[in-house]
């Protein structure tokens, strides 16, 4: 008796060993896809950060030549 019970346990054993591997191939293949969006959003966003930073030069500039202009013609 101990000796089928035994081999099923090694069989349960196996097969839950075999369902486990699946799944964690499963939960890789998932974060490898997560991964890959996370950087795709984290290129998107410091591409929009440098735009915004560009348009905040311009608008500092353009402030500093107006001042210019302003203490030129007082």
């Amino acid at each position: 008796m101990w000796t089928r019970c035994g081999l099923d346990l090694r069989a349960l054993q196996d097969s839950c060993e075999a369902e486990l591997q699946e799944l964690m191939k499963q939960i890789d293949i998932m974060l490898d896809h997560k991964r890959s969006q996370w950087e795709a959003e984290t290129e998107t966003m410091k591409t929009r950060l440098e735009l915004k930073e560009q348009e905040l030069n311009c608008a500092l500039d353009r402030e500093e030549r107006l001042n210019q202009e302003v203490n030129q013609s007082e």
